[in-house]
């Protein structure tokens, strides 16, 4: 009888639905399709590649992901399916499976060589261009405390000395507010 039951058990919940999870091909080839991606994005995509993390490529402010509608398969030209495998090969790191827009795939190699343990939940949460300021600005508080405590050790400080003081501490604050506001997984 306890046999009949595990078996009963085990097949019940084979039978539950599982939710669809496109794959990485599914996703990359439907943003080539949608933003009609061509050979020009493969040259953006390789300056992207090659510049420092900390390059002024900012893109457009956004911190919140746009959802990705995906077809339940996909359909492609033989052209569209060259770039999308050319855009797999070109990036090649974890992180591409988290894109919803054509200007994440270009920051997505910057950001996994800024930080490569990025949580799941704020890659799937937030935009790679506020992950990427973020990483950019936890990087650079540590520089800036560093020069508050020069500014401090230099004893006498002028009216200038004080008023740069003063915008470095405010800098620091904002900085550190921002990075925990994304980085933080309870963030909104």
């Amino acid at each position: 009888m306890e046999l009949l039951r595990h078996i009963r058990s085990q097949r019940g919940s084979r039978r539950q639905k599982q939710a669809f999870h496109p794959s990485l091909f599914d996703r990359i080839n439907g943003l080539v399709k949608t933003h009609a991606l061509d050979e020009a994005f493969l040259r953006r995509l390789e300056a992207s590649e090659s510049s420092s993390p900390e390059d002024d490529a900012i893109l457009g402010g956004r911190t919140r992901k746009e959802p990705l509608e995906l077809p339940p398969f996909s359909l492609s030209t033989e052209e569209q399916y060259r770039l999308t495998m050319a855009i797999i090969a070109r990036v090649d790191n974890p992180y591409l499976t988290f894109v919803t827009a054509p200007d994440e795939i270009l920051l997505c190699g910057r950001l996994f060589r800024l930080n490569p343990s990025l949580s799941p939940d704020i890659l799937a949460r937030h935009h790679f261009e506020a992950l990427l300021l973020a990483e950019i600005a936890r990087k650079h508080i540590p520089e800036l405390a560093e020069e508050i405590q020069a500014m401090l050790n230099m004893g006498d400080l002028d009216e200038d000395d004080r008023s740069r003081l003063v915008a470095v501490q405010q800098h620091i604050a904002g900085g550190r507010r921002f990075v925990a506001r994304v980085l933080n997984t309870g963030a909104n």
